[in-house]
C-alpha cells in the first residue's frame, strides 16, 4: 500500500468514526409545558431548562433543547424518567426550586412511538394532560 492510499484510508476511517459517534442516542422525545391547561410561553428575558433523569441512576441525565414557546425536545432511551424544570430570569429560578432536582415529582415513561409529553405545571402529576 502506498503512502497516499494509507493516508486516504486513515482519513476516511477517522471521518467515519467521528460522524458515527455524533449520532444522537435513543428516540426523539418531544414535549410541551402548559399551565393549568393554558400554553406556557416564557416571558421575554426568561428561558426554560428541562432535564430528564432516568430512574436507572447509572444512566446519565438528559438535557432537553427548549424553545421560546414552551416546547422541548431530547433524545432518550425508553424508560421511566423524573423531569426537572427551571424557569430562569437573571440567573435565578423563578419557580424557586419547585421542580428542581431535589423537589420535582414529575415522572413520565418514554416509549418508542409514544405521544408528546405534556406537562401541566398547574397539575404536574396529571399524565393525561392535553394541549389547549
Amino acid at each position: 500500500m502506498t503512502m497516499k492510499k494509507l493516508i486516504a484510508t486513515l482519513i476516511l476511517t477517522w471521518i467515519f468514526l467521528v460522524t458515527s459517534s455524533c449520532k444522537k442516542a435513543g428516540i426523539k422525545v418531544e414535549g410541551v409545558l402548559i399551565d393549568s391547561g393554558r400554553a406556557f410561553i416564557p416571558k421575554p428575558g426568561h428561558h426554560l431548562e428541562v432535564r430528564l433523569y432516568p430512574k436507572d441512576s447509572s444512566a446519565p441525565l438528559i438535557e432537553a433543547q427548549c424553545t421560546n414557546d414552551g416546547h422541548f425536545e431530547a433524545h432518550a432511551s425508553p424508560g421511566k424518567y423524573r423531569i426537572t424544570i427551571r424557569y430562569i430570569h437573571r440567573d435565578r429560578d423563578t419557580f424557586k426550586g419547585k421542580y428542581s432536582n431535589e423537589s420535582s415529582l414529575i415522572q413520565r415513561e418514554i416509549v418508542k412511538g409514544g405521544d408528546k409529553l405534556i406537562i401541566d405545571l398547574g397539575n404536574p402529576d396529571n399524565t393525561n394532560a392535553s394541549l389547549p
